[in-house]
This record gives structure tokens, sequence and C-alpha cells, in this order.
């Protein structure tokens, strides 16, 4: 089980390891697929597209360019945006991002709280993975998961009507 090895180590970039230089467009998406590609479902698949990023700045997810470059903060909210765009709509992304950005050190709380639950659910699903019972790992997986993106989903929510 390779990937899911590979998901269940992978290392989120801090914010000391993103290039403290702004970054044009083709750097940005190289950045990604080399710190992020661990993450992808196939070969196939592309972190980002220079469409995706382009949408995320017209829907004012991430800061525009300045000078055809990227600061380090959209870096950093992009890496954001990718954990989520795979649960969540840009219109919810938006308020999580605003909600998260109250602190203002939301980058480096999301990478601890990442690697705190991937430590959290692996020594969880220790038991599961040593008897090689995928069909109980999964039926855990999606359960689990079904009842955090409802409770995220609420939270969201809440979020809308009291910011």
């Amino acid at each position: 089980m390779k990937e899911f090895d590979q998901i269940m180590t992978f290392l989120n970039p801090t914010s000391q390891e993103i290039p403290n230089i702004n970054l044009y467009m083709d750097q940005l998406l190289e950045f990604y697929e080399r710190t992020l590609g661990p993450l992808k479902r196939s070969g196939e698949d592309t972190v980002f597209t220079k469409t995706m990023i382009n949408n995320y700045v017209k829907s004012n997810l991430v800061s525009p360019p300045l000078k055809k470059k990227y600061a380090k903060s959209a870096i950093e909210d992009l890496i954001i945006i990718y954990h989520l765009k795979k649960s969540f709509s840009i219109q919810d992304i938006s308020h999580i991002l605003a909600a998260l950005k109250t602190n203002g050190s939301y980058y480096d709380q999301f990478i601890i709280d990442y690697d705190t639950i991937r430590e959290d659910t692996l020594s969880a699903l220790n038991p599961l993975l040593e008897t090689l019972d995928a069909t109980a790992l999964l039926q855990q997986l999606i359960v689990e998961i079904s009842f955090k993106k409802q409770l995220a989903d609420a939270l969201i929510d809440q979020l809308k009507t009291n910011p």
C-alpha cells in the first residue's frame, strides 16, 4: 500500500520551507507539484492548473499577484485550499479562510493541526492496518469523514450568519 504510506507520512511544507521570494506562476506550479505531489490520487492528476489558481484569485480566495508574482501568503493560502477543495465549495472555502485568518499564524496552525490529525489517525487505524482489513478500514474512514463533514458544514453555516 505505497500510496497509503505516502499519505500517512506526508508532511506539508512549513512556513520556513516556503520560499521567501515571490514566485511566478510556472514556479508556483512547480513548487506545488514537488511539495503536494505525493497527495495526488494518480500520476496524471495535477495539484493546480493556471486556470484553477486564476479562478481562486478572481474569487478573492487568494491575493492577486504583484507584477505577475505570488507572495508567500498566497502560496500558503493555496496549500490550504488544496486540502479543502476536495471537500468544500469555493464559497465555503472563502468562509473557512476568513475564519482561519483571524489567527495571525493561521498557516502554521493549520500545519500543526494537520500533522496532529495525521498522527492521531495513524494511531487509531494501526490495528486495522495490521490486519490489512481494507473493507473495515474503508468503512471506518468514510463514516468518520461523513460525520466530520456534517459538523464542518454546520460550523460553516454558523460562520456565514455570525462571522
